[in-house]
């Protein structure tokens, strides 16, 4: 992850188009990512902040540097529809996309009430946290079309104008 700098609005649509053409894997330490992309960046501006973040180190320590530099920070959690709303059942496996570790799970009608509170136990508490310090924070789901997301959620939120 890397805090990139992007003026106007031309621009940043054009960035957020290629966004789509990126591909993901491997590990990543959104911590260190956004404490270094806070401390490098000439003068504080608007940070966009993709993630799900669930990296077990937290998202804490990263979204408190670039609040303490004076950026205006927007959020963006994305999580898989999956991850969201798991509809497999019984004997699972599974896999970590980042990390590649495998678990093998019974996966029943109570531990998937009890995933689904987890959950959303989760993202409310990113939520509160981002809501403290002012920044602005939504949750979609990775089938969310980028577009959609920045031409409609954004406007009605006035975040893009």
């Amino acid at each position: 992850g890397a805090l990139v700098g992007v003026r106007g609005r031309k621009t940043a649509m054009t960035y957020f188009r290629n966004l789509a053409g990126l591909a993901h894997g491997g590990t990543a330490e959104l911590n260190g990512a956004l404490r270094r992309g806070a401390m490098e960046a000439r003068q504080a501006g608007v940070a966009v902040v993709l993630s799900d973040f669930l990296d077990p180190a937290g998202y804490e320590s990263g979204l408190n540097a670039l609040v303490g530099r004076g950026f205006q920070i927007h959020v963006v959690q994305i999580l898989a529809p999956e991850e969201l709303d798991p509809t497999a059942f019984g004997d699972l496996r599974l896999v970590d996309s980042e990390s590649g570790a495998m678990e093998e799970v019974t996966f029943g009608k109570y531990r998937l009430r009890q995933y689904q509170q987890t959950v959303a136990r989760f993202v409310q508490q990113l939520r509160e946290f981002c809501r403290v310090r002012g920044i602005s924070m939504f949750s979609v789901s990775s089938a969310t079309d980028l577009g959609d997301l920045l031409l409609k959620q954004w406007r009605a939120a006035e975040v893009w104008t």
